[in-house]
């Protein structure tokens, strides 16, 4: 089904689990339609730790209202966001739905010196079930 709607995302971006926000990350926002990984947007958090609330193509409304369509009523993209001194952070199939604003939380985690991990990526994949 063809994106002809309009969801919403802000990003809020913190340190230590939560508890300060992190003003001048960098968020970036890629679409993956058909296999292909597109950039989108890129965004800076500001004082309170939050982007801008950005506009993202979603399928219809309507989408959502049956269940047994089929159709999934949501699009999928990445968020990725960094902060010097601090692991990148990716979202993967965060789901944005028709005139919904979606709030993504993303805490980063401070790389140490005495790490003895290679830098890479944190991931979370946002549509898996919870494993309970």
């Amino acid at each position: 089904m063809a994106n002809t709607e309009t969801g919403y995302l802000t990003v809020a971006v913190s340190g230590a689990k939560g508890s300060f926000p992190i003003e001048g990350a960098q968020v970036r926002v890629y679409s993956t339609e058909n296999d292909d990984i597109t950039l989108l947007k890129t965004l800076i958090t500001d004082r309170s730790g939050k982007t801008e609330t950005v506009a993202l193509p979603a399928p219809p409304f309507s989408a959502s209202q049956r269940p047994d369509s089929g159709i999934i009523p949501y699009t999928q993209y990445i968020i990725e966001t960094d902060y010097p001194g601090y692991y990148r952070v990716q979202n993967i199939n965060a789901p944005i739905y028709s005139g919904v604003t979606s709030i993504q939380n993303v805490a980063l985690v401070p790389i140490s010196k005495a790490d003895d991990i290679p830098y890479d990526d944190i991931r979370f994949n946002e549509s898996m079930a919870p494993n309970l």
